[in-house]
């Protein structure tokens, strides 16, 4: 979606959506990670910068999800929650969120999607839009 697009001030700000970027399923709870990537364009004279940020991670907790849960067939309850990167392992050793291996997973993902969007911006950027201007999308 595209939140700011000023032509003048040579500026694009986007916001996209992944959903279901990582997942981990633990002794008592799951977990199912997603990200809204703000992607940022400036644009001058003949020079492009980008900037990929994400804000946090969007988390859907099953409490009783996990492994136990599904032996005893207990039913999951679910929970939106948002995980401040800062808290996240590993830039907190102890991670807040006891989600440790969940939120490790959602940093290599992330990483990995933020490589796809920069090559995709970077092909759009030297081979234009051409051949994409139909609507039989």
């Amino acid at each position: 979606m595209i939140q700011l697009n000023d032509k003048d001030a040579g500026v694009i700000i986007a916001k996209g959506f992944i959903g279901g970027l990582a997942s981990h399923t633990g002794g008592s709870n799951s977990y199912v990670v997603s990200i809204s990537p703000i992607i940022r364009v400036d644009i001058k004279d003949t020079r492009i910068r980008i900037s990929y940020t994400i804000q946090s991670y969007e988390v859907d907790k099953y409490v009783g999800g996990g492994v136990m849960g599904s032996i005893s067939g207990s039913k999951a309850v679910k929970s939106a929650e948002k995980w401040a990167l800062e808290k996240c392992f590993p830039f907190q050793e102890k991670d807040g969120y006891k989600a440790k291996k969940s939120s490790s997973k959602a940093l290599v993902m992330t990483h990995a999607y933020s490589n796809v969007v920069m090559d995709k911006i970077e092909e759009a950027v030297k081979n234009g839009l051409i051949g994409n201007e139909n609507d039989n999308w």
